[in-house]
């Protein structure tokens, strides 16, 4: 997972946030979250009742596998066996041991993967258990029938699965002479790149899994259609593997064996570049060493790599890939005494503050051509506004065509899946509405309902890119950042790279609205714009008046569905068969078919079609009425929530939000019921005649019950 990239805290006024039920600490400053009138305690289940408004089953499409093996095609992943139709991936992440749960656990897992209806499952930070303890190479059998096991469960339902064949599994000591203390993190990866031994000891481990003949299944890993993609080596950006300090010496002197074959004299001014290329070209002969390994094999999948941060460099290495693929995190926690504990930093409000932070910008790392999935994705807890995230990047990845998401994490151990554990960074197993919130991205990205943008923004890269000076540095110099303009055309439509020779004219592709350049070059298409730069964003600015206007923070996209107001911290996705709203308290939005009037804490409100029929003409709607988790005596450093010192315990507490919610065209002699977290029925409420339809209050709690979703019967 990212470390520290795409930290952000956004500071915005307390009062966004009500205080009663939390306590100010006398002299300390400290915030302590308490039950009281804002806050009231919570006992969810998370087992969905089969055929419920919240049982997503509905959308697999069962056993994983039955269409062949995906393929990469057009920029899309699609089946051997339904050519020409493409398919797209929804899901989460497994860590740790929630990869190797008892088996009666395993199913529990499978069924709420399938009751959201998630249909793909990331096997992440696996390996290091997998592996015996004896032999980093030699897979621990029990370990591994428990992982197969689960395999086999979620393929039963219709649920994909994806894998890194290197995570976080350590290299015992005397495994590698040139790491002979073992260790995992950046020194293992950048040895895979650098190293013979190790690269064969990563051959080794990956062979004995994706030969293994899964007892559940019958077939091998590799020969499982319900696998559908890996990535060699997970979050192993070149350029800063390169800097772990067992990797340095070989890298120091590797690249003065380059510079001297080469005849390259060194400068201030080339060094960096000199660097680069010649990093770039390690790890391309090693990609190509390790892709021909998995195809001689037999591995048939879609292979990727380098799947964190997004620099242009990288997006040219990215040119070998099948898909590719990225993470992207929203207020990542800063550890500040280091580890993964508190005191944390972490962020406190919406991120449409800063326009959705990385989520839409994601595309800008997508080559035309080559499918994009984000495998990794959060906005962590315990922000109260964190419900946004699911509605915010799945819109925009179904805007631009992505092929997958994946959220981090539904859990990072088998104990929350069996019993109740206070809320944390990132485990959706342990916070209600974010379990909920996923349907938001179930119905977005994988039914379809936002549409994939027909207008194009491409960003012509030329091949020697790094042969001139002038690049955007960032980190140390080892990676040239994303012009931020051409990142925010991924809030109007679809974004991605034109990889070209350096001496060859670019034909825009035919929906190119506007082309980009990240170096001007005559071979470009007349009008080409700069990447970045205040002139370039006027042009687009006058261009696209209604969309495009960063002086008040307002991005719509061109499908004219999605609108965002990073100022008012609104954000509005109108569908056919779905609505969605995110907004603060005071704030109003109207859609086609309903309107929120939000009078009480931040909300994240969906309205959707359950019966695939447009919202006007549906039988029964999904209304979910989303606020924020917190847990009890959790304590912050003080009243802005921006450092976290202590998580707190059980019971959870959700915020009390109040939200007036019309509807339009909807007889007030309609059904509406109050649903349990479980999708029962647990009672009903009145709608109000208005002018044009009906209207009723949704509060956190009625009589003492927490209600955060209701159906629309007419």
């Amino acid at each position: 997972m990212k470390f520290f990239v795409g930290f952000l805290v956004v500071f915005i006024a307390f009062s966004l946030f009500p205080a009663a039920g939390a306590e100010s600490t006398p002299g300390k400053g400290e915030l302590r979250i308490r039950a009281g009138k804002e806050f009231q305690p919570i006992r969810p289940v998370r087992r969905i009742k089969p055929g419920s408004a919240l049982d997503f089953s509905r959308f697999l499409d069962a056993p994983a596998g039955k269409y062949g093996f995906v393929r990469a095609v057009n920029g899309r992943l699609e089946f051997s066996g339904r050519p020409g139709h493409e398919f797209r991936f929804y899901g989460s992440n497994l860590c740790f041991s929630a990869n190797f749960p008892e088996h009666v656990t395993a199913v529990q897992i499978a069924e709420e993967f399938a009751s959201t209806g998630y249909n793909i499952v990331r096997f992440h930070h696996y390996d290091n258990q997998l592996a015996s303890r004896k032999a980093g190479t030699v897979l621990d059998p029990e370990m591994l029938d428990r992982m197969e096991f689960l395999m086999a469960e979620m393929k039963k339902r219709g649920i994909y699965s994806t894998i890194d064949l290197y995570v976080s599994r350590r290299f015992r000591p005397g495994e590698i002479a040139a790491l002979p203390a073992g260790g995992s993190g950046g020194n293992a990866k950048g040895m895979i790149f650098f190293d013979d031994e190790a690269f064969e000891n990563w051959k080794r481990f990956s062979e004995a899994l994706l030969t293994h003949v899964n007892p559940y299944t019958g077939l091998a890993w590799k020969d499982d259609p319900a696998l559908i993609s890996i990535s060699l080596v997970n979050e192993d950006t070149i350029y800063l593997a390169a800097n772990a300090k067992y990797v340095k010496p070989l890298v120091a002197e590797r690249f003065q064996e380059y510079v001297k074959k080469n005849r390259i004299t060194l400068t201030d001014e080339n060094h960096r570049r000199m660097k680069l290329k010649f990093l770039s070209e390690v790890y391309r002969a090693r990609y190509a060493q390790m892709r021909e390994f998995l195809r001689e094999l037999g591995v048939r999948v879609p292979l990727t790599d380098q799947n964190s941060y997004a620099s242009l460099p990288l997006a040219l290495m990215g040119e070998e890939y099948d898909l590719i693929d990225t993470h992207t995190y929203a207020g990542h926690p800063k550890f500040l005494n280091g580890g993964w504990t508190p005191p944390a930093q972490i962020m406190p409000g919406s991120i449409l503050a800063v326009c959705g932070d990385e989520f839409p910008r994601k595309g800008a790392q997508r080559i035309f051509g080559k499918p994009l999935t984000v495998t990794e994705w959060d906005e962590p807890s315990p922000n109260l506004c964190e419900v946004e995230a699911s509605p915010i990047i799945s819109a925009y990845a179904a805007m631009q065509g992505w092929s997958g998401l994946c959220r981090f994490a539904y859990s990072h151990g088998s104990q929350p899946v069996e019993q109740d554990y206070p809320m944390s960074f990132f485990d959706t197993v342990r916070n209600p509405l974010r379990a909920l919130s996923e349907r938001i991205g179930v119905l977005f990205f994988l039914r379809g309902d936002v549409k994939e943008s027909e207008v194009e923004f491409p960003l012509i890269l030329r091949r020697d890119y790094l042969d001139h000076p002038g690049y955007r540095e960032k980190n140390n110099g080892y990676e040239s950042s994303i012009p931020e303009l051409y990142g925010d055309l991924g809030l109007l439509g679809k974004t991605g790279i034109l990889i070209a020779d350096p001496e060859q004219g670019v034909e825009p592709p035919p929906r190119a609205a506007v082309v980009l350049a990240a170096r001007p070059h005559r071979g470009d298409p007349a009008g080409t714009l700069a990447a970045d730069g205040a002139e370039s964003a006027a042009e687009i600015a006058r261009r696209f008046p209604a969309q495009f206007d960063p002086a008040r923070g307002r991005f719509g996209s061109l499908t004219g569905e999605i609108m965002l107001d990073s100022h008012a911290r609104t954000f509005l996705v109108r569908t056919r068969r779905s609505e969605c709203f995110v907004l603060p308290s005071g704030h109003e939005l109207r859609g086609a078919f309903a309107s929120v009037e939000n009078r009480r804490g931040p909300v994240t409100i969906l309205v959707a079609s359950l019966d695939d029929r447009p919202l006007e003409a549906s039988g029964r709607i999904l209304i979910l009425h989303l606020t924020g988790i917190q847990n009890t005596d959790m304590v912050f450093r003080d009243e802005t929530r921006s450092v976290l010192e202590s998580w707190g315990t059980l019971p959870l507490l959700m915020h009390d939000g109040e939200s007036a919610i019309t509807f339009a065209g909807v007889s007030p002699s309609a059904r509406l019921n109050m649903l349990d977290w479980s999708g029962e029925v647990i009672g009903s409420i009145p709608l109000e005649a208005v002018p044009g339809g009906s209207r009723f209050t949704a509060c956190s709690f009625s009589d003492g019950r927490a209600v955060a979703a209701y159906e629309l019967i007419r």
